[in-house]
Protein backbone atom coordinates (compact mmCIF):
# COMPACT_ATOMS: atom_id res chain seq x y z
CA UNK A 1 0.00 0.00 0.00
CA UNK A 2 2.88 2.54 1.21
CA UNK A 3 4.88 2.03 -2.25
CA UNK A 4 2.02 2.35 -4.19
CA UNK A 5 0.63 5.64 -2.90
CA UNK A 6 4.22 7.01 -2.92
CA UNK A 7 4.77 6.23 -6.56
CA UNK A 8 1.81 7.05 -7.61
CA UNK A 9 2.81 10.54 -6.17
CA UNK A 10 6.03 10.50 -8.15
CA UNK A 11 4.37 9.51 -10.84
CA UNK A 12 2.40 12.92 -11.03
CA UNK A 13 5.42 14.54 -9.64
CA UNK A 14 7.82 13.54 -12.78
CA UNK A 15 4.79 14.34 -15.50
CA UNK A 16 4.29 18.27 -14.22
CA UNK A 17 5.52 21.19 -15.37
CA UNK A 18 7.37 22.07 -11.90
CA UNK A 19 9.39 18.58 -12.61
CA UNK A 20 10.92 20.47 -15.80
CA UNK A 21 11.21 23.60 -14.03
CA UNK A 22 8.46 25.43 -16.28
CA UNK A 23 5.83 26.09 -13.51
CA UNK A 24 5.65 29.71 -11.82
CA UNK A 25 3.67 28.78 -8.59
CA UNK A 26 4.91 26.17 -6.35
CA UNK A 27 2.49 22.90 -7.18
CA UNK A 28 0.92 20.07 -4.91
CA UNK A 29 1.14 16.74 -5.63
CA UNK A 30 -1.77 15.03 -4.52
CA UNK A 31 -3.89 12.00 -4.26
CA UNK A 32 -7.54 10.62 -3.05
CA UNK A 33 -6.92 7.26 -1.31
CA UNK A 34 -10.38 6.62 -2.65
CA UNK A 35 -9.53 6.33 -6.10
CA UNK A 36 -6.54 4.60 -5.74
CA UNK A 37 -7.78 2.15 -3.03
CA UNK A 38 -11.85 2.33 -4.01
CA UNK A 39 -12.07 -0.46 -1.16
CA UNK A 40 -11.14 2.18 1.30
CA UNK A 41 -14.50 4.09 0.91
CA UNK A 42 -16.69 0.93 1.06
CA UNK A 43 -17.97 0.77 4.83
CA UNK A 44 -18.17 -2.87 4.80
CA UNK A 45 -14.03 -3.14 4.05
CA UNK A 46 -13.41 -2.04 7.98
CA UNK A 47 -10.17 -4.00 7.99
CA UNK A 48 -8.61 -2.33 4.40
CA UNK A 49 -9.59 0.81 6.20
CA UNK A 50 -7.68 0.59 9.16
CA UNK A 51 -4.61 -1.03 7.61
CA UNK A 52 -4.51 1.65 5.13
CA UNK A 53 -4.59 4.42 7.76
CA UNK A 54 -2.07 2.49 9.23
CA UNK A 55 0.28 2.84 6.32
CA UNK A 56 -0.43 6.33 5.35
CA UNK A 57 0.36 7.43 9.09
CA UNK A 58 3.55 5.93 9.30
CA UNK A 59 4.18 8.28 5.90
CA UNK A 60 3.22 11.09 7.44
CA UNK A 61 5.66 10.24 10.77
CA UNK A 62 8.26 9.56 8.30
CA UNK A 63 7.26 13.34 6.71
CA UNK A 64 7.07 11.48 3.30
CA UNK A 65 3.44 12.92 3.17
CA UNK A 66 1.34 15.74 4.31
CA UNK A 67 -1.97 14.16 4.58
CA UNK A 68 -5.90 16.39 5.10
CA UNK A 69 -7.45 14.32 7.73
CA UNK A 70 -11.08 14.29 7.94
CA UNK A 71 -13.97 13.93 10.11
CA UNK A 72 -13.86 10.22 11.29
CA UNK A 73 -10.25 9.14 10.50
CA UNK A 74 -10.56 9.16 6.82
CA UNK A 75 -7.44 10.82 4.70
CA UNK A 76 -9.25 13.45 2.44
CA UNK A 77 -6.21 13.79 0.23
CA UNK A 78 -2.55 12.35 0.91
CA UNK A 79 0.37 14.93 -0.86
CA UNK A 80 3.78 14.23 -1.88
CA UNK A 81 6.18 15.78 0.69
CA UNK A 82 8.70 17.64 -2.09
CA UNK A 83 11.28 18.26 0.26
CA UNK A 84 12.08 15.03 1.54
CA UNK A 85 11.89 13.68 -2.63
CA UNK A 86 15.66 11.38 -1.96
CA UNK A 87 13.62 9.52 0.95
CA UNK A 88 11.31 8.76 -1.09
CA UNK A 89 12.63 7.83 -3.99
CA UNK A 90 15.07 5.37 -1.70
CA UNK A 91 11.44 4.36 0.31
CA UNK A 92 9.94 2.75 -3.05
CA UNK A 93 13.53 1.44 -4.51
CA UNK A 94 13.22 3.91 -7.90
CA UNK A 95 15.43 5.69 -9.62
CA UNK A 96 14.74 9.61 -9.97
CA UNK A 97 13.55 10.49 -13.62
CA UNK A 98 16.03 13.37 -13.96
CA UNK A 99 19.03 10.65 -13.05
CA UNK A 100 17.78 7.87 -15.68
CA UNK A 101 17.06 10.69 -18.56
CA UNK A 102 20.54 11.65 -17.76
CA UNK A 103 21.95 8.14 -18.30
CA UNK A 104 19.73 7.91 -21.70
CA UNK A 105 20.82 10.76 -22.75
CA UNK A 106 24.70 9.37 -22.42
CA UNK A 107 23.79 6.16 -24.38
CA UNK A 108 22.36 8.52 -27.13
CA UNK A 109 25.19 11.07 -26.97
CA UNK A 110 27.63 7.98 -27.48
CA UNK A 111 26.06 6.97 -30.77
CA UNK A 112 25.03 9.87 -32.24
CA UNK A 113 27.96 11.05 -33.91
CA UNK A 114 28.79 7.55 -35.87
CA UNK A 115 25.45 6.73 -36.32
CA UNK A 116 23.81 6.05 -39.73
CA UNK A 117 20.74 8.72 -40.97
CA UNK A 118 18.19 6.42 -39.18
CA UNK A 119 19.36 6.16 -35.93
CA UNK A 120 20.27 9.69 -36.32
CA UNK A 121 16.82 10.58 -37.02
CA UNK A 122 15.76 8.75 -33.79
CA UNK A 123 18.58 10.09 -31.37
CA UNK A 124 17.60 13.49 -32.37
CA UNK A 125 13.93 12.43 -31.65
CA UNK A 126 14.85 11.06 -28.20
CA UNK A 127 16.79 14.01 -26.76
CA UNK A 128 13.52 16.45 -27.93
CA UNK A 129 11.60 13.68 -25.73
CA UNK A 130 13.80 14.02 -23.12
CA UNK A 131 13.64 17.91 -23.34
CA UNK A 132 9.87 18.15 -22.93
CA UNK A 133 9.72 15.38 -20.25
CA UNK A 134 8.15 12.59 -22.23
CA UNK A 135 9.15 8.92 -22.26
CA UNK A 136 11.77 7.95 -24.30
CA UNK A 137 10.74 5.40 -27.49
CA UNK A 138 11.93 1.79 -27.10
CA UNK A 139 12.74 2.20 -23.42
CA UNK A 140 11.85 -0.29 -21.28
CA UNK A 141 13.76 1.50 -18.21
CA UNK A 142 16.72 -1.16 -18.45
CA UNK A 143 19.56 1.22 -19.94
CA UNK A 144 21.64 -2.05 -20.89
CA UNK A 145 18.70 -3.25 -23.35
CA UNK A 146 18.18 0.33 -24.79
CA UNK A 147 22.46 0.24 -25.40
CA UNK A 148 22.12 -3.13 -27.10
CA UNK A 149 18.53 -1.97 -29.42
CA UNK A 150 20.71 1.23 -30.45
CA UNK A 151 24.32 -1.14 -30.98
CA UNK A 152 21.79 -3.64 -32.87
CA UNK A 153 20.05 -0.91 -35.12
CA UNK A 154 23.13 0.89 -36.05
CA UNK A 155 25.17 -2.66 -37.03
CA UNK A 156 22.16 -3.68 -39.31
CA UNK A 157 21.70 -0.16 -41.24
CA UNK A 158 25.48 -0.42 -41.72
CA UNK A 159 25.66 -4.05 -43.06
CA UNK A 160 26.31 -4.40 -46.41
CA UNK A 161 27.00 -8.28 -46.99
CA UNK A 162 24.63 -11.16 -45.92
CA UNK A 163 24.92 -12.26 -42.56
CA UNK A 164 23.31 -15.43 -40.69
CA UNK A 165 21.19 -13.79 -38.10
CA UNK A 166 22.82 -15.73 -35.70
CA UNK A 167 26.62 -14.70 -36.43
CA UNK A 168 25.00 -11.47 -36.21
CA UNK A 169 24.29 -12.44 -33.11
CA UNK A 170 27.79 -13.71 -32.01
CA UNK A 171 29.16 -10.73 -33.25
CA UNK A 172 27.10 -8.35 -31.42
CA UNK A 173 26.36 -10.06 -27.88
CA UNK A 174 28.74 -13.49 -27.69
CA UNK A 175 25.19 -14.89 -27.69
CA UNK A 176 24.15 -16.65 -31.02
CA UNK A 177 20.12 -16.13 -29.92
CA UNK A 178 20.00 -12.53 -28.30
CA UNK A 179 19.26 -10.59 -31.37
CA UNK A 180 16.31 -12.76 -32.96
CA UNK A 181 14.43 -12.40 -29.06
CA UNK A 182 15.00 -8.36 -30.26
CA UNK A 183 13.94 -8.10 -33.80
CA UNK A 184 10.18 -6.84 -33.02
CA UNK A 185 11.39 -4.42 -31.11
CA UNK A 186 14.31 -3.60 -33.47
CA UNK A 187 11.52 -3.67 -36.43
CA UNK A 188 9.32 -1.52 -34.59
CA UNK A 189 11.90 1.30 -34.64
CA UNK A 190 13.41 1.25 -38.23
CA UNK A 191 9.29 1.10 -39.78
CA UNK A 192 9.26 4.44 -37.91
CA UNK A 193 12.22 5.96 -38.21
CA UNK A 194 13.10 4.48 -41.74
CA UNK A 195 11.69 4.17 -45.52
CA UNK A 196 10.25 0.16 -45.05
CA UNK A 197 6.43 0.91 -46.18
CA UNK A 198 5.04 -2.37 -46.83
CA UNK A 199 8.37 -4.49 -46.40
CA UNK A 200 7.87 -7.61 -44.11
CA UNK A 201 11.21 -8.62 -43.58
CA UNK A 202 13.22 -5.52 -42.61
CA UNK A 203 16.21 -7.47 -41.47
CA UNK A 204 16.39 -9.68 -44.78
CA UNK A 205 15.91 -6.71 -46.60
CA UNK A 206 19.44 -5.20 -44.46
CA UNK A 207 21.02 -8.47 -45.54
CA UNK A 208 20.61 -9.88 -42.07
CA UNK A 209 19.00 -13.58 -42.88
CA UNK A 210 17.88 -16.49 -41.08
CA UNK A 211 19.36 -18.90 -44.30
CA UNK A 212 21.39 -17.71 -47.10
CA UNK A 213 19.91 -16.30 -49.70
CA UNK A 214 18.76 -18.29 -52.80
CA UNK A 215 18.42 -16.23 -56.31
CA UNK A 216 16.09 -18.65 -58.36
CA UNK A 217 16.05 -17.82 -62.09
CA UNK A 218 14.99 -19.56 -65.56
CA UNK A 219 13.86 -18.92 -68.96
CA UNK A 220 16.10 -17.23 -72.13
CA UNK A 221 19.76 -16.19 -71.23
CA UNK A 222 23.14 -17.78 -70.74
CA UNK A 223 25.30 -17.69 -67.64
CA UNK A 224 28.91 -17.60 -67.49
CA UNK A 225 30.00 -18.89 -63.67
CA UNK A 226 33.77 -19.08 -64.21
CA UNK A 227 33.88 -20.37 -67.57
CA UNK A 228 31.12 -23.07 -66.59
CA UNK A 229 28.31 -21.84 -69.73
CA UNK A 230 24.95 -22.24 -68.68
CA UNK A 231 22.24 -22.36 -71.20
CA UNK A 232 18.81 -22.04 -69.60
CA UNK A 233 17.14 -21.64 -72.82
CA UNK A 234 17.51 -25.44 -72.73
CA UNK A 235 16.17 -26.11 -69.40
CA UNK A 236 12.76 -26.86 -68.59
CA UNK A 237 12.94 -26.04 -65.11
CA UNK A 238 15.02 -23.26 -62.92
CA UNK A 239 17.96 -22.96 -61.14
CA UNK A 240 18.75 -21.37 -57.52
CA UNK A 241 22.10 -19.38 -57.46
CA UNK A 242 23.38 -19.21 -53.41
CA UNK A 243 25.13 -16.29 -52.30
CA UNK A 244 28.48 -17.36 -52.84
CA UNK A 245 27.50 -18.84 -55.96
CA UNK A 246 26.20 -15.34 -57.65
CA UNK A 247 29.91 -14.83 -57.04
CA UNK A 248 31.01 -16.55 -59.58
CA UNK A 249 28.65 -15.47 -62.22
CA UNK A 250 30.79 -13.68 -64.44
CA UNK A 251 28.20 -12.84 -66.93
CA UNK A 252 24.34 -12.82 -67.89
CA UNK A 253 23.55 -12.73 -71.31
CA UNK A 254 19.40 -12.35 -71.68
CA UNK A 255 18.55 -13.99 -75.49
CA UNK A 256 15.44 -12.63 -75.68
CA UNK A 257 13.69 -9.57 -75.39
CA UNK A 258 12.77 -8.99 -71.92
CA UNK A 259 13.53 -9.78 -68.08
CA UNK A 260 11.08 -10.49 -65.92
CA UNK A 261 10.64 -10.44 -61.77
CA UNK A 262 7.99 -12.28 -60.29
CA UNK A 263 7.10 -11.15 -56.59
CA UNK A 264 5.66 -14.83 -55.41
CA UNK A 265 6.90 -18.56 -55.92
CA UNK A 266 4.04 -19.97 -56.84
CA UNK A 267 3.83 -17.75 -60.35
CA UNK A 268 7.29 -18.20 -60.97
CA UNK A 269 7.20 -21.71 -61.05
CA UNK A 270 4.26 -21.59 -63.06
CA UNK A 271 5.11 -18.80 -65.59
CA UNK A 272 5.57 -19.82 -68.89
CA UNK A 273 7.02 -17.72 -71.83
CA UNK A 274 10.19 -19.44 -72.51
CA UNK A 275 11.08 -16.35 -74.33
CA UNK A 276 11.74 -14.22 -71.35
CA UNK A 277 14.73 -14.15 -68.71
CA UNK A 278 12.73 -14.52 -65.05
CA UNK A 279 13.84 -13.70 -62.08
CA UNK A 280 12.19 -14.85 -58.64
CA UNK A 281 12.28 -11.58 -56.36
CA UNK A 282 9.96 -13.01 -53.23
CA UNK A 283 8.88 -9.96 -52.40
CA UNK A 284 11.30 -7.30 -51.03
CA UNK A 285 14.70 -7.91 -52.18
CA UNK A 286 17.86 -7.19 -50.37
CA UNK A 287 21.35 -6.02 -52.03
CA UNK A 288 22.33 -9.36 -52.94
CA UNK A 289 19.52 -10.24 -55.28
CA UNK A 290 19.69 -6.43 -56.50
CA UNK A 291 23.42 -6.89 -57.32
CA UNK A 292 22.12 -9.76 -59.49
CA UNK A 293 19.66 -7.74 -61.42
CA UNK A 294 21.96 -4.62 -61.64
CA UNK A 295 24.43 -6.83 -63.07
CA UNK A 296 22.20 -8.30 -65.63
CA UNK A 297 20.85 -4.94 -66.33
CA UNK A 298 24.45 -3.57 -67.21
CA UNK A 299 24.92 -6.26 -69.24
CA UNK A 300 21.54 -5.89 -71.39
CA UNK A 301 20.50 -3.00 -70.66
CA UNK A 302 18.58 -2.21 -74.33
CA UNK A 303 15.95 -5.08 -72.88
CA UNK A 304 12.21 -4.43 -71.43
CA UNK A 305 12.57 -4.93 -67.79
CA UNK A 306 8.74 -5.86 -66.35
CA UNK A 307 7.90 -6.60 -63.14
CA UNK A 308 4.79 -9.14 -62.01
CA UNK A 309 2.83 -9.15 -58.94
CA UNK A 310 -0.11 -8.71 -56.45
CA UNK A 311 -2.19 -6.56 -57.35
CA UNK A 312 -2.19 -4.76 -53.91
CA UNK A 313 -0.95 -1.88 -52.16
CA UNK A 314 1.92 -4.53 -51.09
CA UNK A 315 2.82 -5.52 -54.57
CA UNK A 316 2.61 -1.74 -55.60
CA UNK A 317 4.66 -1.07 -52.94
CA UNK A 318 7.11 -3.44 -54.12
CA UNK A 319 7.32 -2.23 -57.37
CA UNK A 320 8.22 1.48 -56.31
CA UNK A 321 10.78 -0.44 -54.20
CA UNK A 322 12.61 -2.45 -56.72
CA UNK A 323 12.86 0.69 -58.83
CA UNK A 324 14.31 2.82 -56.81
CA UNK A 325 16.69 0.35 -55.21
CA UNK A 326 17.68 -0.82 -58.70
CA UNK A 327 17.48 2.59 -60.55
CA UNK A 328 15.68 0.44 -63.05
CA UNK A 329 12.82 1.35 -64.76
CA UNK A 330 10.45 -1.65 -64.23
CA UNK A 331 7.43 -1.64 -65.95
CA UNK A 332 4.34 -3.50 -64.23
CA UNK A 333 2.70 -6.74 -66.35
CA UNK A 334 -0.65 -7.55 -65.63
CA UNK A 335 -0.65 -4.92 -62.38
CA UNK A 336 -4.01 -3.23 -64.28
CA UNK A 337 -7.77 -2.56 -64.22
CA UNK A 338 -8.19 -4.78 -67.02
CA UNK A 339 -6.69 -7.98 -64.90
CA UNK A 340 -8.88 -7.13 -62.11
CA UNK A 341 -12.05 -6.89 -64.37
CA UNK A 342 -10.50 -10.21 -66.32
CA UNK A 343 -10.24 -11.73 -63.08
CA UNK A 344 -13.18 -10.48 -61.33
CA UNK A 345 -14.04 -13.70 -59.51
CA UNK A 346 -11.16 -14.51 -57.81
CA UNK A 347 -10.63 -10.52 -56.62
CA UNK A 348 -10.34 -10.29 -52.28
CA UNK A 349 -12.10 -7.26 -50.75
CA UNK A 350 -9.45 -4.82 -49.26
CA UNK A 351 -8.50 -4.72 -45.09
CA UNK A 352 -8.15 -1.47 -43.11
CA UNK A 353 -4.63 -1.52 -43.84
CA UNK A 354 -5.26 -2.08 -47.37
CA UNK A 355 -7.38 0.99 -47.53
CA UNK A 356 -4.64 3.29 -45.33
CA UNK A 357 -1.89 1.88 -47.63
CA UNK A 358 -3.79 2.84 -50.65
CA UNK A 359 -4.58 6.00 -50.05
CA UNK A 360 -1.29 6.95 -48.97
CA UNK A 361 -0.23 5.21 -52.54
CA UNK A 362 -2.70 7.31 -54.25
CA UNK A 363 -0.47 10.54 -54.07
CA UNK A 364 1.65 8.59 -57.07
CA UNK A 365 -0.57 9.89 -59.87
CA UNK A 366 1.16 6.78 -61.87
CA UNK A 367 -1.43 4.40 -60.33
CA UNK A 368 -3.94 6.78 -59.52
CA UNK A 369 -6.45 4.80 -62.07
CA UNK A 370 -5.87 1.81 -60.78
CA UNK A 371 -5.65 2.38 -56.78
CA UNK A 372 -9.28 4.53 -57.59
CA UNK A 373 -10.31 1.66 -58.89
CA UNK A 374 -9.35 -0.99 -56.16
CA UNK A 375 -11.45 1.58 -53.61
CA UNK A 376 -14.20 1.71 -55.65
CA UNK A 377 -15.13 -1.75 -56.29
CA UNK A 378 -13.07 -2.65 -52.58
CA UNK A 379 -10.70 -4.96 -54.56
CA UNK A 380 -7.19 -6.64 -54.53
CA UNK A 381 -5.68 -9.97 -56.81
CA UNK A 382 -3.15 -12.05 -55.59
CA UNK A 383 -0.79 -12.89 -58.77
CA UNK A 384 -1.62 -16.34 -58.12
CA UNK A 385 -4.86 -16.03 -59.91
CA UNK A 386 -3.18 -14.53 -62.62
CA UNK A 387 -2.08 -16.92 -65.73
CA UNK A 388 0.81 -15.12 -67.15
Amino acid sequence: MKKKLLSKLIDKYETSKSFIGQNKVNQKFTINPSKLFPKYSNDAEVEFFSDLNESIHDLEKAELVSVDWLRGGVAGSVSLNIRNLDAVYKYVCRQPRKLVQERVLSILNEYQESACPLLSDFILAQKKRIELNQNVEYFNSDENDFKNLIRAVDFIQKNEDEILIRNASLSLFRDSKQLETMVPTIESLMRKYGDYEGCEDILAECNVVKTPTQVLVKGNAILNLKGQILDLSKMDGDIGLSTKSLKDVLSVNVLGNRVVTIENLTSFYTYQNSDDFVIYLGGFHNSVKRKFIKKVFVENSSKSYMHFGDIDAGGLYILKHLRNKTGIKFAPMNMDVETLKKYDSCVKPLTKEDLARLKRLKEDTEFDNLISYMLEHNCKLEQENVVA
